[in-house]
């Protein structure tokens, strides 16, 4: 039984960091990664809770960068270009 809970446990931090490893390897807009960063942002401290402190760091790392994403120029299109086009 021991071993059962532990194993679980195992797995579920191992889900938590798969989730972590894709929202910081993705590309939301800035507002949606800004969201994303807001309404987690006690992830950190309820890892901690559970004395997973390593990943805890992890999710402070993907929040941080989620909070500070700005959204990407296309590339080409300066704001002269741009305020040039009839629209």
């Amino acid at each position: 039984m021991l071993s059962l809970m532990a194993n679980n446990a195992y797995n579920e931090k191992d889900e938590v960091k798969t989730v972590l490893i894709v929202l910081q390897q993705s590309r939301f807009k800035a507002a949606d990664a800004h969201k994303i960063a807001e309404d987690h942002a006690g992830l950190p401290g309820m890892l901690r809770s559970i004395r997973m402190s390593g990943l805890a760091e992890f999710a402070e790392e993907v929040l941080a960068d989620l909070r500070g994403r700005k959204d990407e120029k296309k590339p080409g299109v300066s704001a002269a270009t741009a305020s040039n086009v009839d629209g």
